[in-house]
C-alpha cells in the first residue's frame, strides 16, 4: 500500500490483483503506450491526465467508467484515525468534494503506480 495527499487530504491505495492489473492494462495500454517513453515516473504522472483524455474517446462509457470504478475501489481516504473507502460498491463516490476530474485522475495514476502497470510498457519486450 502507498500513501499520499491530494488537496492536504490523505488517501491510501492498495495493489490490484492479477485480474483487475489486466483489466486496466487492457483498457488504458495506448495511453501507458504514450507515457512509456517519459524520462522518469514524474513526467509520466504529468502526463497521465491528458494521455488519458487521448484514449477516453476510444473507450466505451462501460470501459471507461470500469477503469475508474477499478481505481477508485482500491482507494481509501484517512477520515480522523481511520481509512474509509472513497466508493461504494455500486461505484458511487463516498465523499461529496471528489467531483473534480483532476483528484479521480490522480487516484487512478497512483493506482496504476502502486500495481507497477506503467513499468510493463517502460521498455520493449521480445516475444
Amino acid at each position: 500500500m502507498s500513501e499520499f495527499s491530494i488537496d492536504n487530504i490523505d488517501y491510501r491505495v492498495e495493489k490490484l490483483d492479477a485480474f483487475r492489473q489486466f483489466a486496466l492494462v487492457r483498457k488504458l495500454a495506448p495511453a501507458f503506450t504514450l507515457l512509456a517513453g517519459q524520462p522518469d515516473k514524474e513526467a509520466a504522472r504529468a502526463g497521465f491526465p491528458r494521455a488519458f483524455a487521448a484514449i477516453s474517446a476510444s473507450l466505451t462509457n462501460d470501459d471507461a467508467n470500469d477503469v475508474l470504478q477499478i481505481c477508485l475501489g482500491a482507494c481509501m481516504r484517512r477520515q480522523g484515525g481511520n481509512w474509509a473507502r472513497v466508493s461504494a460498491p455500486n461505484g458511487s463516490l463516498m465523499f461529496g468534494d471528489m467531483n473534480d476530474i483532476s483528484v479521480v485522475l490522480q487516484i487512478v495514476w497512483h493506482v496504476v503506480e502502486e500495481s507497477r502497470l506503467i513499468d510493463f510498457f517502460a521498455e520493449p519486450r521480445l516475444i
